[in-house]
């Protein structure tokens, strides 16, 4: 668990050691690091693409992908890495973000979720705990479902692992950025993703994966849901 990389110029050829050996980089390749602990814990990603680091191009051997790295592991996680397909309940790929209200005729009220990169989680969890299975699909009414959103990425299950959330509205961007632009993840053309981030009470925001464009939308509308992870 002591593998690192090391770094160096040599007459314009960029030198990489690990474990003892010398790779030298002097075209236009990307090399990639996985390092395991003796528990078989992965404790380092590493990309180097000429000397940037690069983790939209990460693609892992569960399928899952990186697509964003805030440089340092804090809170307990240091990547976010996104399930290899969409959401789909029997071929329906389209779910509802739902609406909150603490009793069938009372009004919508917010949960109270963040836009931010690293919230995505935070907002998962907020709105499951105050939803429950009893998201309601329209502004008023009685009906309810447990198929929302929110609700769908927090009993996924992908990769060999369970804790999946919806990605907040910044999250979202990220792996438009890093993964939908470079034809990474195998992202729906010309659709809608929806993040965990409210705008109102009867608000959400989305992203259109055709273009960087977000905005908000009614919550009963039927979006695309990507999980995603934090390690």
């Amino acid at each position: 668990d002591s593998s690192y990389w090391e770094s160096y110029p040599n007459d314009g050829v960029c030198s990489y050691e690990f474990e003892d050996r010398e790779y030298n980089v002097d075209e236009n390749i990307t090399l990639y690091i996985q390092v395991k602990d003796s528990n078989n814990n992965i404790s380092a990603i590493q990309g180097i693409e000429n000397n940037f680091v690069d983790f939209g191009l990460i693609n892992k051997a569960d399928g899952l992908f990186i697509f964003y790295d805030k440089g340092a592991y804090k809170a307990g996680w240091r990547y976010l890495e996104a399930a290899p397909s969409d959401i789909s309940i029997e071929s329906d790929y389209s779910n509802i973000f739902g609406y909150y209200r603490t009793t069938p005729e009372g009004s919508n009220e917010v949960v109270g979720t963040s836009t931010e990169i690293g919230t995505g989680q935070e907002n998962t969890i907020a709105l499951v705990n105050a939803m429950g299975s009893k998201a309601y699909i329209s502004e008023s009414g009685t009906t309810t479902t447990g198929d929302y959103a929110a609700k769908l990425c927090d009993i996924h299950e992908a990769g060999g692992h369970d804790d999946w959330f919806l990605p907040s509205k910044d999250e979202l961007t990220q792996i438009y950025l890093n993964l939908k632009v470079k034809n990474l993840g195998t992202f729906s053309d010309n659709t809608y993703y929806w993040s965990s981030s409210e705008h109102t009470a009867n608000f959400a925001w989305y992203q259109n994966f055709d273009s960087r464009y977000q905005f908000n939308n009614p919550r009963y509308f039927n979006f695309r849901v990507r999980p995603v992870r934090a390690f």
